[in-house]
């Protein structure tokens, strides 16, 4: 081969050389070009953020995804150079300021560096009697062994409390079966509800006995009903009585003497019979409190309370001709 020749193979190795150099400088973005100063500078940049993270970073996408090496190096690079990569930040000695990047597009603006008196300093370690106090210093909660025992204990007292609402609710159902006035009768967790549409006084009584209302029981309209409450075998049972709030008003309009006790109307210018047989009348005295004062007949005994009378003798029964019981000339007749 002459020099010639040697000189031209030579001159085409070297070509070829420098083009694959060229190329794969390119293909990486480490190739500037005239005005690439921008470029030079992500290299600079993508150069001093290849530390340990970095490093590691490239290895597991390499070892995890299988990736060639020279493609995991630009993926590792592009999580550092959006900042996502926490292990090779540089940060400021306490003799240099921390360096603030304007207009650089993801630059990060630092806070001014604290003053030296203000640093927190670091906690001390703790031994091992000082972790157990710090343990037993953080409030302890009590498993739920106890709350499951209570669940359960309320949930069969429930049950049972049902039970029996049912008892009583079938109970008043057989014994007053057939009663026109009924609207319902049901039982619920919180007892039995008796819902009647009163066609009288007396469905009104019935039901209050039939539920066993004390006498001096508390009752209170409610819209168009009148609602009393009671036990029956410990069981509350409330009584709703459509109709009775009218029926009440239309007696009171009708009595002479009209007085207004405990869910009841009693005239007072009629006499009363009670539930041993005795007649007992009003004679037009009163307490201070403005209770009646009644008068038993044919007796020299003191007048008594009319609450009273009902609480002891009671249930109260209305005589008719109210006038011959009054002046004593015969007993008339239960209403």
């Amino acid at each position: 081969m002459t020099l010639t020749e040697l000189e031209t193979d030579l001159s085409a190795r070297l070509g070829a050389a420098a083009s694959a150099f060229l190329s794969d400088l390119d293909a990486s973005g480490r190739l500037v070009r005239a005005g690439g100063a921008g470029t030079l500078q992500r290299l600079q940049d993508r150069t001093e953020s290849r530390g340990p993270a970095w490093q590691s970073a490239t290895d597991v996408i390499v070892d995890a995804c299988g990736y060639p090496a020279e493609v995991a190096a630009r993926i590792a690079s592009a999580l550092a150079s959006h900042g996502l990569l926490r292990g090779d930040e540089q940060q400021p000695t306490p003799h240099e300021p921390p360096v603030l990047a304007l207009n650089v597009r993801g630059a990060v603006v630092l806070p001014p560096r604290l003053a030296a008196d203000s640093v927190p300093a670091e906690p001390e370690p703790l031994d091992a009697t000082q972790l157990m106090q710090r343990v037993e210093e953080v409030p302890q909660v009590r498993p739920s062994a106890a709350s499951a025992e209570e669940v359960l204990a309320e949930r069969a007292d429930r049950d049972a409390a049902m039970a029996r609402a049912v008892t009583v609710c079938a109970q008043l159902q057989t014994e007053h079966v057939g009663r026109p006035e009924v609207m319902g009768i049901e039982a619920t967790a919180d007892g039995v509800t008796v819902a009647i549409k009163a066609q009288s006084l007396e469905d009104w009584e019935h039901w209050l006995a039939a539920i066993r209302a004390p006498r001096d029981v508390a009752t209170q309209p409610v819209g168009y009903a009148q609602v009393a409450v009671s036990l029956v075998d410990d069981v509350r049972v409330q009584l709703v009585a459509h109709e009775v709030p009218r029926l009440l008003h239309e007696a009171f309009q009708q009595a002479a003497e009209p007085f207004f006790l405990w869910g009841r109307i009693y005239d007072l210018s009629r006499g009363y019979v009670d539930a041993t047989g005795q007649t007992w009348i009003h004679l037009g005295h009163r307490q201070d409190s403005g209770m009646p004062l009644m008068t038993l007949r044919g007796s020299s005994a003191p007048p008594c309370p009319l609450a009273s009378i009902v609480m002891t003798y009671g249930p109260l029964y209305a005589l008719l001709a109210p006038a011959a019981v009054a002046s004593g000339t015969g007993e008339g007749s239960r209403r």
